[in-house]
């Protein structure tokens, strides 16, 4: 069963297009730097869901990018819990 949230998601993206939403992803990318050099919790919140937000349209389009997006992220967790248990 589709969200609405996914269902809007998809919409949006089919509106702008894949080159605008880089760009906007490239925006909030930016403004997510900004918040979190100036630890400004609020904003960091907001701009951390604006990323997310572009992030879950490329992979609602591109269900691949979602597959290929989890199987990076579990090796970097793992690899990650390697390191710590290496060297403490």
């Amino acid at each position: 069963m589709e969200t609405s949230y996914n269902k809007n998601l998809k919409t949006i993206f089919k509106k702008y297009g894949k080159n605008a939403q880089e760009q906007q992803l490239i925006q909030e990318c930016a403004e997510l730097i900004k918040a979190i050099t100036k630890r400004d919790t609020d904003n960091f919140i907001e701009e951390l869901a604006d990323v997310q937000c572009l992030i879950d349209q490329f992979t609602l389009i591109y269900p691949d990018l979602f597959i290929k997006i989890t199987e990076i992220k579990h090796k970097k967790a793992e690899r990650q819990i390697k390191r710590i248990k290496e060297n403490g």
